[in-house]
């Protein structure tokens, strides 16, 4: 979709992806300005971008707590002094660009333990939206239980949930122990 913004296009694009993914969203987002499309903001599933062949950008993203303005902004110059750009923030997700220079390739992390710190992060959000999945599944699957006896629609509804956060479990949990990978392909 395009939507004209005064003398700026802006072009929407929806994209479905896991967090364990990023590398392959800074991937696609890089691909993306390649081809003239510059982030504006990111989303959950939808993007906007802005269209500008006359700049190429390279992206990073990066998983920070909850900020407060003067916190954000204080972050954010620590990027900037390094040459980052910030985009924007989807759900503590903070996005971040650089002009692109053909053959060099940097990182928001240079050093093992900060690495390790930023897929700690990611693995506790994970872990933390998967335990309060699973305290919502049980309670769900107790009443499904004692519903089957009456075959209530209710219960068939509450089952056919209980099923899709069985999934969401077990997906959090995949994404947990990818992180857990991570963490420990990176120690020394």
């Amino acid at each position: 979709m395009v939507t004209d913004i005064g003398s700026a296009k802006s072009i929407y694009k929806n994209r479905l992806s896991f967090v364990w993914d990023y590398k392959r969203d800074e991937a696609w987002l890089a691909d993306c300005s390649k081809r003239g499309l510059q982030l504006n903001r990111p989303g959950v599933f939808r993007y906007r971008f802005d269209f500008d062949q006359s700049v190429r950008y390279e992206y990073r993203m990066d998983y920070q707590d909850t900020m407060n303005d003067k916190q954000l902004e204080e972050y954010c110059n620590l990027y900037a002094d390094a040459g980052w750009e910030y985009v924007g923030t989807c759900v503590n997700w903070r996005y971040f660009r650089r002009q692109y220079l053909e053959g060099e390739t940097t990182e928001l992390y240079s050093d093992k333990e900060s690495i390790r710190s930023f897929y700690r992060r990611v693995q506790k959000m994970l872990g933390i939206i998967a335990l309060v999945n699973f305290v919502v599944l049980l309670v769900n699957s107790k009443h499904w239980i004692s519903g089957l006896m009456g075959e209530s629609r209710i219960s068939i509804l509450i089952g056919a949930l209980s099923v899709f956060q069985l999934l969401c479990v077990l997906l959090l949990g995949y994404g947990v122990l990818k992180f857990q990978k991570l963490i420990k392909l990176h120690s020394d």
